[in-house]
């Protein structure tokens, strides 16, 4: 039988359109979201121009992209995405800063999807990307990225093809967002069923937001400054109803109410563990057996991923030590999926004993996210379980 001794988060992890179920306001519900099971961990290496594997204990594993794979440069942020070479399993979109396009890997293995690009043309020091609206009205959510330089700050691509369909978000469109570094959907605040767009500058303490359908400037969401932040990096509306902001040039963590950008705090202390120009972050597998998603940080500026408590935001400890795997500049971590969590006794396939397994342990869990067969992180073994489980039935991929 497996030894998980990480706890199993759900599946639908917090970030990017999932949060705080933006999924039901005009977008297309899929799966196309970050895992936070227990498994490997991608650590993007900006300046190393490769994507880093590691364990759930912050090991070096291999490359998972080697350096300048697909023609990658200067990694910067990585979502998961649909599956485009028709395995069944979601595949890997990174930003690629200096290689101006959106680079597609196999999820499982790393390797490049016809040549490693999704979508390029009109990429302007691109620093971020995200699946969002559907636009051009086929149902499928869009791709959306985020130039730090030129005039077109947000512009977007067909969520099928990645053909470009033009540009979403002007420089110049009200309220001088430059400087961008990360961006989000979240909350619909002009309550048309579509989410607004989010986004943070490395120049001030201030997050934008945009009118989700028309690209139109709406106010300044976080004012410059607020809860100490200088120098907005990666942003997520997670589950608690908070916004966090990683406070790039302030080495710290800040949250704000989601709805109304107010009682910022900070979260993560100044420094805490090391910490120095935090770039990307996510919520993930629970290392401290509390049942709750940790904070995991890319720690850009001493290449390091340092591990917090996703409650009170303490340290735990420092995740994947500073240059380990020849890591020169984390940018961003994304979590790997279990290549079969339905596989209990590692047989290679989901058969009668891992049904068996999983009807034995029916009922509630002794603790929310302690039950190995708990899919979707219910606190309890159900029909949804069981239903997950015969759909995953037969051969591993």
């Amino acid at each position: 039988m497996k030894d998980r001794t990480s706890t199993r988060q759900m599946k639908n992890r917090t970030g990017k359109l999932t949060a705080l179920g933006f999924l039901g306001a005009g977008l297309v519900a899929g799966s196309w979201v970050q895992s936070a099971q227990a498994g490997d961990i991608l650590v993007a290496d900006c300046l190393g121009h490769k994507v880093n594997r590691v364990d759930e204990n912050g090991n070096f594993l291999s490359q998972f992209v080697p350096v300048n794979g697909g023609g990658l440069a200067f990694p910067h942020n990585m979502i998961w995405g649909p599956d485009r070479n028709n395995d069944g399993r979601e595949d890997v979109y990174i930003m690629g800063l200096q290689s101006a396009a959106v680079h597609l890997y196999d999820g499982v293995t790393g390797e490049p999807i016809n040549g490693g690009v999704f979508a390029a043309g009109f990429m302007n020091s691109a620093v971020d990307l995200d699946f969002g609206p559907d636009r051009n009205g086929d149902g499928v959510p869009d791709l959306y990225v985020l130039n730090n330089g030129g005039s077109n700050r947000v512009v977007w691509y067909d969520g099928i093809t990645g053909a470009f369909q033009g540009v979403f978000i002007n420089a110049n469109n009200g309220g001088n967002y430059n400087s961008a570094e990360f961006m989000v959907f979240g909350p619909d605040v002009t309550k048309d069923g579509v989410p607004e767009l989010y986004g943070t500058s490395a120049a001030n303490g201030i997050v934008f937001r945009f009118n989700g359908a028309t690209g139109q400037y709406i106010d300044q969401f976080v004012g410059h400054g607020a809860a100490g932040l200088i120098g907005g990096r990666d942003l997520i509306f997670h589950t608690d109803g908070k916004l966090y902001v990683a406070n790039g040039a302030g080495n710290s963590i800040v949250r704000f109410n989601g709805q109304t950008g107010l009682d910022g705090e900070v979260f993560v202390a100044v420094g805490s563990g090391g910490l120095s120009n935090p770039h990307g972050f996510a919520f993930g597998p629970d290392d401290n057996g509390d049942g709750e998603a940790d904070l995991y940080v890319a720690s850009q500026a001493n290449a390091s991923v340092i591990l917090y408590d996703g409650v009170t935001g303490d340290l735990i400890r420092v995740l994947v030590q500073p240059g380990s795997g020849g890591l020169l500049a984390a940018a961003s971590v994304l979590f790997l999926d279990e290549p079969c969590p339905a596989d209990f006794d590692d047989s290679g396939d989901v058969g009668v004993k891992d049904l068996l397994f999983l009807l034995g342990a029916w009922g509630p869990c002794p603790k929310k996210g302690d039950c190995l067969a708990d899919f979707d992180d219910s606190g309890d073994i159900g029909v949804k379980d069981l239903l997950f489980l015969l759909g995953a039935w037969g051969p591993c991929p």
